[in-house]
């Protein structure tokens, strides 16, 4: 089985974001690998290990995306694929079209990414790429295994849990708390210094963003005491409310 996981740089949460000038400034961040991507290495090598085959972790980037993409090798996957660009200036469709072309060109079973980056947080970029492939997917998955050369996907839809069988190729969202992923070994680290990892450069014409500026919300807040028994509090809400609208 050949499963190739969408891996995507992110801004480490434990960092405060800065503005400057209007643009966000990135001279002090410290990126690390998007959290459910790492969930969703996670269960391509748990695939894999079961079923064998290899994994492939593809990344969109700027140069430094290959730190990640090394700890992705070190984790489990056999090979990494660096896509050489801006991804801090870039749309998620622009890194969509940008994977999707890659893909295209080498042989695929599944495809598996989290279900949203954590510093974006717009879940565009896999189903872009599974429509771009036109191929069918399913986002928010609870569970995943194969079955006679079939996919066995469950997932949670309020209070149910679906189950869909389907023929490969296909594509998958994991979401948090899919799994844990595991900690790279010193082992690993050092096979991963021996693994493949290419770097290409995207041969496609994309149209930069129409980007104004970012800003910091205005924060304009007032505490507003109701006094009373209950239902007048109640009146005064709704009064409130209704001015809102």
């Amino acid at each position: 089985m050949n499963i190739i996981v969408l891996l995507s740089r992110a801004i480490d949460s434990n960092q405060q974001m800065r503005l400057k000038d209007g643009e966000i400034d990135y001279s002090d961040a410290s990126f690390i690998i998007n959290p459910l991507d790492e969930i969703a290495l996670e269960a391509a090598i748990c695939l894999k290990e079961k079923h064998g085959g290899n994994v492939i972790v593809v990344c969109a980037g700027q140069n430094q995306a290959e730190k990640q993409l090394r700890l992705a090798l070190a984790m489990g996957a056999d090979k990494g694929i660096h896509l050489l660009m801006n991804d801090l200036k870039t749309e998620g469709w622009q890194i969509a079209q940008s994977i999707a072309f890659f893909i295209q060109t080498i042989p695929f079973d599944l495809i598996i990414a989290g279900a949203f980056a954590l510093d974006g947080g717009s879940g565009q970029v896999g189903p872009r790429v599974a429509a771009r492939l036109n191929i069918p997917y399913i986002t928010n998955i609870f569970a995943i295994d194969v079955e006679k050369d079939q996919a066995v996907i469950r997932r949670k839809a309020g209070n149910t849990l679906e189950t869909y069988r389907g023929a490969f190729p296909l594509l998958v969202t994991v979401p948090q708390g899919f799994n844990s992923p595991r900690l790279p070994s010193v082992a690993g680290i050092m096979r991963a210094k021996r693994k493949p990892l290419e770097t290409i450069e995207p041969q496609l014409n994309l149209k930069p963003s129409s980007f104004v500026q970012y800003e910091v919300p205005i924060k304009n807040r007032k505490n507003q005491m109701l006094l009373g028994d209950s239902k007048t509090q109640a009146a005064k809400i709704a009064s409130i409310l209704k001015k809102l609208w």
